[in-house]
């Protein structure tokens, strides 16, 4: 692959050096690579190439949206969590009221 990527990229340079348009750059190039490629064996190349590229597009925007609602989740699960924790605080500090108001009420009575 890497070395397809970079004759890729030599024929790239070449084509722009030599001032070849996009639609007869495969004319050209099938002249000029030699032996065994012709046209289309480069025009199968290149579209197995933008084929390949296109499946790994779609892959990297599929876990980009997957990171995204990975990462809106942990948000929803830590704003979750705090919500709990002031709800259990909150909880706490009620028993503690209601324990002292308790521990009055027995002081009262054993007063009396």
């Amino acid at each position: 692959f890497n070395d397809l990527l970079k004759q890729n990229r030599a024929l790239k340079d070449k084509s722009l050096s030599q001032n070849v348009t996009p639609y007869n750059f495969v004319e050209k190039m099938s002249y000029s690579c030699g032996g065994g490629m012709n046209g289309s064996t480069l025009t199968q190349l290149r579209a197995e190439y933008e084929e390949g590229m296109e499946r790994l597009k779609d892959e990297k925007r599929e876990l980009v949206m997957k990171i995204s609602a990975a990462i809106t989740e942990k948000k929803r699960a830590e704003q979750r969590s705090c919500d709990l924790e002031d709800k259990l605080s909150l909880a706490n500090d009620e028993l503690s009221s209601a324990k002292l108001a308790l521990q009055r009420a027995n002081y009262r009575q054993l007063e009396d």
